[in-house]
């Protein structure tokens, strides 16, 4: 899914193809290469959002993450 409309893609080609080619084709982060080490933060949220990250997965099931999170909603709750 591209959340860049056709006038903010021809901007940003205009600056810069780099970082036109970060945007389409990095995830959560800037993790280009999911065998790399990033922050692990990052790489817990890249996994949460695809289930794809194998150092995202590692962190997740060390912090015991429990199946079934309702903290985003419960800080939604207190604002």
């Amino acid at each position: 899914m591209n959340l860049l409309n056709e006038k903010m893609i021809n901007s940003i080609k205009s600056k810069s193809l780099d970082i036109l080619n970060v945007l389409e084709n990095s995830g959560v982060g800037g993790i280009m290469d999911k065998g790399g080490l990033k922050c692990l933060h990052a790489h817990l949220a890249d996994y949460l959002v695809n289930g794809l990250n194998p150092i995202g997965e590692i962190v997740y099931k060390f912090l015991q993450w429990p199946e079934e999170c309702h903290l985003c909603e419960e800080g939604k709750a207190e604002q």
